[in-house]
């Protein structure tokens, strides 16, 4: 299987290439006299060609990075100011929530009234807007150009990456018709501008008159590529019921298209060359339709080598044609690699590939009546029976990329996809059948009406083994470790059915001495404290995680109208950590960057018990809150000054408000921000300090109650780092190593203060901000600080 021999080192050395920066030509050059010395000495021709092989896989990952030329798009975004930006639609508009998004390759900057050439796309996105560009159309825009927005906590989708990985830089918001005009057309390529986007635009119009909304956008997903209209809920119930994979378009659906193709082309007599030529055009047409995706090029260049060989004679090999598949895809787009499609579709292609006949011939030799291929009940279950195996088989091959990306395991999928595999084909091959007689409305309407039927029981099953919890297994954020188990799991399950007895010893021995290893490396694991700075913009939250394992969490940030930290940000975090329980909220003051997102937690998380500053507030917000804290019945009160609480090897001091600040019944007496409940952490030798949005005046009461016994190695900075905090009498007593601001980026107010800033330099701290990291961890062993560098 040459090409097999090909494709693992090139695709290794892709992804050795991040690891490197040395520069190109040294690679190819490199590359070239391994290939030179593995013809002359023939000898070691293997190894030296798999040497270069790697190299050239890593000279082409290099390659992949992009050039950053100083006149591109990426260095004029996050300027904090409009701009004019002119350039060319390059992609068909695409659907999004509240209106239409637009890929624009850009050419022309008017900066201070200074045009200046740019290269590079951005993302437009278009709110409200009648008339839409077209594809090729050139454009003006007059708005901000934003940086995408990264992963800013862990766990976070990075969407930045992602969008960069299709050479996207910055993204636009324009939601009047004044910052937009057109400025021209027809400036892109005939093919995609006259041919494809329209047969797609009329593909969708024909499903949307056949069928209702929802199977259209269903059958738009499965055929097309394009899930702009597959609800979130239907994506969730797909996930959970382990059968995503049949929402994009794969190489199942590849071949019911191909099956489709072939029978024409026997209906039409084709000798066996034109019936390849025939489906070597078909599918090259299809990929371009669904937009060059690379499940659909690497299920069509698996038929085309497939039937090639037939064509020519040669004995055809699944692995070696998937293999030959990859190889050409990561020769001309390497960066294919890195892409999530690209890693499911092929990990499940070789799953079924290696792992289902090996498991098959060792079921067949078990049970007798799948040995007579002669009568209709052994061939009626031997169907059955592999099905269910491509089902097991394609879910063991993508263990690992799926739990590296999604945290879970649907092991229910094994039984969904026995039935939503043969249906979803049904579905396909109704749907595409349904699109070709559609100008006969009449018959293609009864097509239609049956399929919906069979769409309407897709989305049943779905829903169905979707809801069960127990089939879902959870390992959120999973470490080296654990993947490197799953890595293994895959490796054993080849091991049991492909060798003799003592070998199938010696890998379940293997695996569990890996196995009890890391269950011992988590049970002796160093006691640490470790406290998450949450981004969650213009507010505070901070995750607390005690070396007994409770945690607590403090404040919860901002809600607004479109956005809830507690629900978009903290609820993730935590499923991402993997705890299921809080055994205390604290909220500092009843503000709303502060309170915010503490509602929603309170509604959808377990929580022992709340502490908070006992302030009231005339808000619908705190109003909620105290709601929810009633309907749950969660215990809650207000600390008292100087109080102290053990959490294991920790103790914790509350140290304000008084009844100076803060009266019996909940009035504010200076300010909500100088009620702020504030708390120091004790772990041997090492303190952590919280003080909410405490101002000058409540810093000095705390100074004169606590003063030398307020030092601490790491402080949450008050009030965003604000001039009103932060007071040098404070930190004269504190005498910080680390201080953490959290604040958001470009926020109204101007936080954090220079002169603050300057202050905690002049003190030896070193500082940290959520609008320039993100999320900031620091961990303890209770003497020494540690900063974790969360995006590694």
């Amino acid at each position: 299987m040459p090409a097999l021999n090909f494709f693992i080192p090139l695709i290794l050395g892709i992804f050795t290439s991040t690891f490197f920066g040395t520069p190109l030509y040294f690679w190819l050059i490199f590359t070239s006299i391994f290939c030179v010395l593995s013809f002359i000495i023939k000898k070691y021709s293997n190894p030296l060609i798999l040497i270069s092989i790697f190299t050239l896989g890593i000279s082409l990952g290099i390659n992949t990075k992009p050039i950053v030329q100083q006149n591109h798009i990426k260095n004029f975004v996050d300027l904090n100011q409009k701009i004019s930006l002119k350039g060319v639609v390059s992609n068909q508009p695409q659907n999004y929530s509240k209106g239409k998004k637009l890929e624009v390759e850009t050419f022309e900057l008017i900066l201070k009234e200074k045009p200046i050439k740019v290269v590079g796309k951005i993302l437009v996105y278009l709110k409200g807007f009648e008339q839409i560009p077209s594809y090729g159309d050139s454009i003006q825009i007059f708005s901000k150009i934003y940086a995408p927005k990264d992963a800013r906590n862990p766990g976070e989708f990075d969407f930045q990456k992602f969008l960069v990985q299709k050479g996207i830089y910055g993204i636009a918001y324009l939601n009047n018709h004044k910052q937009l005009q057109i400025l021209g057309s027809s400036e892109g390529s005939f093919l995609w501008a006259k041919i494809i986007f329209p047969l797609r635009k009329k593909i969708n119009k024909v499903f949307h008159k056949l069928y209702t909304n929802e199977s259209a956008g269903f059958l738009g997903g499965i055929i097309l590529g394009d899930k702009s209209e597959i609800s979130p809920e239907m994506k969730e119930d797909f996930a959970n019921s382990g059968i995503i994979h049949l929402l994009a378009v794969s190489g199942l659906h590849v071949g019911f298209i191909a099956l489709i193709i072939l029978t024409l082309g026997s209906v039409f007599r084709f000798p066996l060359g034109g019936k390849i030529l025939f489906l070597f055009g078909s599918l090259l047409f299809y990929s371009l339709l669904t937009d060059l995706r690379p499940s659909v090029i690497r299920a069509s260049l698996m038929l085309f080598i497939f039937y090639l060989g037939t064509y020519l004679q040669r004995r055809s090999n699944g692995l070696n044609s998937v293999s030959a598949a990859g190889v050409l895809i990561l020769i001309f787009a390497p960066s294919q690699a890195f892409d999530l499609g690209f890693q499911l579709s092929f990990s499940a292609v070789f799953g079924i590939l290696i792992f289902e006949p090996i498991i098959w011939q060792r079921v067949r030799m078990k049970f007798p009546i799948l040995q007579n291929e002669e009568k209709l009940n052994s061939k009626t279950l031997t169907f059955f029976v592999r099905l269910g195996l491509v089902s097991v088989t394609a879910q063991l091959g993508t263990l690992v990329p799926v739990l590296l990306y999604f945290g879970k395991i649907p092991v229910g999928g094994v039984l969904t996809n026995f039935f939503a595999i043969p249906l979803a084909g049904l579905i396909v091959g109704v749907g595409v059948f349904s699109l070709l007689i559609s100008p006969f409305e009449f018959l293609a309407k009864i097509y239609a009406n049956a399929n919906e039927f069979f769409v309407s029981t897709l989305f049943k099953i779905a829903e169905f083994f979707g809801s069960f919890d127990f089939l879902v297994w959870q390992l959120k954020n999973p470490n080296k470790f654990e993947l490197l188990l799953a890595t293994l799991l895959v490796v054993l399950v080849f091991c049991l059915f492909k060798f003799g007895t003592k070998k199938r010893i010696f890998a379940l021995l293997t695996y569990a001495l890996f196995f009890s290893s890391y269950l011992v490396f988590k049970q002796f694991q160093e006691p640490k404290l470790k406290v998450t700075f949450i981004d969650v913009g213009q507010g505070d939250a901070s995750l607390i995680q005690f070396p007994n394992g409770q945690n607590w969490l403090y404040d919860g940030g901002v809600a607004g109208f479109n956005f809830d930290s507690g629900e978009k940000i903290i609820l993730p975090l935590l499923e991402t950590y993997r705890i299921d329980t809080l055994d205390a909220v604290l909220v500092s003051h009843p503000d709303a960057d502060h309170l915010g997102g503490i509602v929603k937690v309170l509604e959808k998380f377990p929580v022992k018990k709340v502490f908070d500053s006992g302030q009231r507030h005339t808000s619908k917000l705190f109003q909620s809150y105290e709601t929810i804290l009633k309907q749950k019945q969660i215990p809650r009160r207000r600390p008292n000054l100087g109080e102290q609480i053990e959490i294991g090897e920790v103790k914790g001091i509350f140290i304000h408000p008084n009844f100076e600040f803060v009266s019996e019944n909940g009035e504010s007496l200076s300010n909500k921000n100088n009620g702020s409940l504030s708390l120091q952490l004790i772990f041997n030798e090492a303190e952590v300090l919280f003080l909410g949005d405490c101002e000058h005046e409540a810093e000095n009461s705390i100074v004169e109650k606590f003063g030398k016994r307020l030092e601490s190695d790491l402080i949450k900075v008050g009030h965003h780092g604000s001039v009103t905090s932060s007071s040098l009498k404070l930190l004269k007593n504190v005498k910080p190593k680390f201080a953490v601001i959290q604040v958001g980026k470009f926020n109204r107010y101007n936080h954090p203060s220079d002169l603050i800033l300057n202050r905690y330099k002049l003190f030896g701290a070193e500082i940290s901000r959520n609008d320039f990291e993100g999320a900031v961890i620091f961990e303890t062993d209770g003497k020494n600080f540690r900063k974790i560098n969360w995006r590694e």
